[in-house]
């Protein structure tokens, strides 16, 4: 798919550069007219007075010694300036003509140029969804961290639980710096580029240094959107200074914006127990992981999201209308995929999860923490 957006983008890119050449082409034509006008009226103008000076209508006798003028010889020159000035009158109507003709194919011209660069906006944002899907399912392959299979004995179980930890915490970085290395790169090439262009068109094209400049800045615009949306993977948006309650129907909220054609319903009540900043941020976490993989990977239309707290515990229930999942998930899954790092979080949160198949299709997932754990 992400080869086909980019025959798509290369396609519009020469549009736009055969656009943008067209528009500057017709951009001079309007200024060497235009300045064909300006010589012709200050032509005129000099005729008009110099006409005025053989006009039989002035009086040319100031006093009683002023010469009489030479009747035939002033009609004969008045002529012949009429005849010139008749002709330049003729040039600027054909000139004006054609400026109009000109301003409206620039004026054309401007409308496609803006919704080629529309295009091209959407087309890069489709290639950047593109390429993250790719990534995430090429992670496996790219990263050399490799974790062995082995018995998990009661004796070695915190070391195993502590290895997977520095595991997860290493990928992230390192999915992270890889991602934001190889996408800046290619921005920021593109970025000094069109600086470059830029200030060389400066001082013989305003105008195309001006339309380089722009493109510029939404290539600065691309680039923070690029870190922010990496970055965003990796933080939980909380807002601490509010409850259990308000930041799930924020979750819940962003998640159906996210996918309309899935139904989210959510029960959640007013918690009686105030959470820790720390419980508070991975319990939205945690229900981001498990409602995110029902949304992406359960081809569910349904989605349901319950929560429920004791003096002692909270637990969250969420169940799809999904295709189901394999009972050996946690074998057949990644070592980085959610579900570990759901796993690994509930392990230091002193909680446990468990996933069931339900009958006739459809998951159920089950978690739950302590909340004054010691």
């Amino acid at each position: 798919m992400t080869d086909e957006l980019k025959i798509i983008a290369d396609s519009n890119e020469e549009m736009l550069r055969y656009f943008k050449q067209l528009h500057a082409d017709h951009l001079e034509k309007i200024q060497v007219i235009k300045e064909g006008l300006f010589e012709i009226n200050i032509r005129l103008d000099e005729l008009e007075k110099t006409k005025k000076v053989y006009s039989l209508n002035i009086d040319y006798r100031k006093n009683v010694f002023s010469p009489l003028p030479d009747e035939n010889s002033v009609n004969e020159k008045e002529m012949e300036l009429r005849a010139e000035m008749h002709s330049l009158i003729d040039q600027r109507e054909d000139l004006e003509t054609q400026l109009a003709e000109e301003s409206g194919i620039l004026k054309s011209l401007e409308i496609k140029l803006k919704k080629l660069d529309r295009a091209k906006e959407e087309i890069r944002g489709l290639i950047m969804e593109e390429e993250e899907r790719q990534e995430e399912q090429e992670a496996e392959e790219s990263f050399e961290f490799i974790r062995e299979d082995e018995e998990q004995d009661a004796d070695e179980l915190l070391r195993i639980h502590g290895r997977q930890i520095l595991l997860l915490k290493s990928f992230d970085q390192t999915y992270l710096s890889t991602v934001l290395d190889r996408r800046l790169r290619a921005e920021l090439d593109s970025l000094s580029h069109r600086l470059t262009q830029a200030e060389g068109f400066s001082r013989v094209d305003p105008n195309r240094s001006a339309i380089l400049i722009r493109e510029a800045r939404q290539g600065m615009d691309r680039i923070y959107q690029i870190v922010e949306s990496q970055l965003k993977k990796n933080i939980v948006p909380v807002r601490e200074s509010e409850g259990v309650r308000e930041n799930l129907e924020d979750l819940v909220l962003s998640l159906r914006d996210k996918h309309p054609e899935i139904v989210i319903d959510a029960e959640i009540p007013d918690f009686h127990t105030t959470l820790t900043s720390l419980q508070l941020r991975e319990l939205v976490r945690l229900c981001q992981i498990f409602l995110d993989n029902g949304c992406r990977h359960a081809e569910a239309s349904r989605l349901t999201l319950k929560i429920s707290e004791s003096e002692y515990e909270v637990s969250v229930e969420i169940v799809d209308n999904g295709k189901g999942i394999s009972p050996d998930y946690m074998m057949e899954s990644p070592w980085y995929s959610n579900i570990h790092r759901a796993d690994e979080i509930l392990f230091l949160m002193g909680g446990e999860f468990n996933i069931t198949q339900n009958y006739p299709k459809g998951t159920s997932v089950r978690f739950s923490f302590p909340i004054n754990a010691e």
